[in-house]
């Protein structure tokens, strides 16, 4: 086996290439970010501008409103359930499954997968921040960088007040607005539909994607990945599912779209999470079963 040297030098001036995405420039994360001093002051807003709207979006008029003016008491998280997100029409639904997905696989296992991603942080743990201005982490370019957002929120301007973006059904929380907002920031717009869930999750929580075409494993082969492993797939209605049980499924459900599979499968064990999508499955493996998250 051969090994080749490392010049570090090198790889520093790839990953500060690898700053510039989408005409604005995203740097890594580092220990200092997650000062709680960084986020505090006066109300703050975002130098980069919002993120462009979607076509539908657009067309309904949106405006940009704070989370004070949306909601009566706003906070960030409630409790963490995939099965409340909902999904905005007019982009792709690739990335609130994603987040319904992560979300249910903490509810399941107990351990952070995206949810410390997102600063401030008070004491180890997320909270709104006094400022409006927000840090999420995110795996792009081979590293881990920063995605600076502020609070505002795409909502329709006329009648009754209402998001248009992912966000959690009947509660005042936010995480799922502002992942998004994060994401399409990085994009460039919400308009992008250029990915998949599996590029999502990778960028989310850094677990290594592998894709297993349903057709390939027909005729009673696992098909693919996982050392020979065979991989077994049982999908069934989401409303039969119990979140509790240990068959290996967890509930969960997005907006229905097109020929997407509206039902998670769980691992069985806690570093493994396979995700139906269409005509493809998704197994994505953590780097190592004691590292969960970013």
């Amino acid at each position: 086996m051969v090994f080749a040297r490392v010049n570090k030098a090198e790889v520093e001036k790839i990953l500060i290439q690898g700053n510039q995405i989408n005409g604005k420039f995203f740097e890594r994360f580092f220990l200092t970010d997650a000062d709680e001093k960084n986020y505090e002051g006066s109300a703050w807003k975002d130098p980069d501008g919002y993120p462009k709207l979607s076509e539908v979006q657009r067309e309904s008029h949106a405006r940009w409103g704070r989370p004070s003016q949306i909601f009566l008491s706003p906070y960030l998280f409630h409790s963490l359930e995939g099965r409340v997100i909902v999904q905005s029409s007019g982009y792709s639904h690739s990335f609130a499954l994603s987040l319904s997905v992560c979300a249910d696989w903490e509810r399941r296992f107990g351990k952070s997968l995206i949810s410390r991603s997102i600063y401030p942080h008070v004491r180890g743990i997320p909270v709104l921040s006094r400022s409006g201005r927000y840090v999420l982490k995110m795996l792009v370019n081979g590293a881990v960088r920063k995605v600076c957002i502020d609070e505002f929120l795409p909502v329709k301007s006329e009648g009754e007040v209402e998001l248009m973006c992912s966000s959690s059904l009947g509660r005042e929380e936010i995480w799922a607005c502002l992942y998004e907002k994060a994401y399409f920031k990085l994009h460039g717009s919400y308009d992008f539909t250029g990915w998949t869930s599996c590029e999502d999750l990778h960028a989310l929580c850094g677990w290594i994607p592998e894709e297993i075409h349903l057709h390939s494993m027909e005729g009673g082969g696992g098909g693919g990945g996982g050392g020979g492993e065979e991989v077994v797939i049982s999908a069934v209605p989401v409303e039969n599912v119990d979140s509790g049980s240990d068959d290996g499924i967890v509930e969960g459900e997005v907006e229905r779209s097109n020929d997407r599979y509206c039902c998670f499968c769980s691992p069985t064990r806690c570093c493994r999470l396979i995700l139906i999508d269409a005509s493809v499955v998704s197994l994505y493996h953590s780097f190592a079963s004691e590292r969960t998250s970013l």
